[in-house]
């Protein structure tokens, strides 16, 4: 995939991050969480889980963590114009709690048993929710951390192909919650 350079039209680099960040920001509500300590214990089940079930007890998971996140008070607002450098500096602890919660969100999906049918979509859904989500939200707060709006985009915009493909595995699996945040494009940007 190009990357668009930061000689890119205004407009269109503000309008491709406000896309890309609304789809870190979905993808932070799947996997939830605020600011402070959980006291909610989410109950696993165990035991193999026959395709239907799985997709409702993943959505289930992360649908309580689409929940908790709505709660969070730091969700960032880059405006119109993009990130400013103060702005994404500001936007630091938001993605590191998301990255956080998204980890613990693939820790419990991880614990699910799916069935022997299912089971090669099951490790490509939690292999594309690891790097489009665990490791997405990670980057944007690492990259947030610098103020640099340039490699932030970067960032942002180099991760749709990887919402894209959680979204598809997500929707082999017949979720609805889950990897919904790449649901908005049919195809990777080339």
């Amino acid at each position: 995939m190009a990357a668009m350079s930061s000689t890119a039209p205004k407009s269109l680099r503000a309008s491709a991050l406000t896309a890309a960040v609304a789809a870190s920001l979905t993808l932070a509500a799947c996997g939830g969480g605020d600011d402070t300590s959980s006291t909610t214990t989410t109950s696993i089940p165990t035991g193999e889980l026959a395709p239907a079930a799985l997709a409702k007890e993943a959505d289930k998971l992360c649908a309580s963590a689409y929940a908790e996140v709505q709660n969070r008070s730091d969700i960032p607002d880059f405006g119109t114009d993009g990130p400013q450098e103060e702005e994404l500096k500001a936007s630091v602890p938001f993605f590191e709690a998301s990255a956080d919660t998204q980890q613990q969100l693939y820790d419990e999906l991880s614990q699910l048993q799916p069935a022997g049918s299912v089971a090669a979509k099951w490790e490509q859904f939690l292999a594309a929710f690891e790097v489009g989500s665990v490791e997405f939200t990670s980057d944007l707060a690492e990259q947030a951390a610098t103020g640099d709006s340039d490699t932030f985009f970067d960032v942002a915009l180099k991760a749709q192909n990887d919402l894209v493909a959680m979204s598809q595995a997500a929707s082999a699996l017949n979720m609805k919650v889950c990897g919904a945040q790449g649901q908005a494009q049919d195809t990777p940007p080339s």
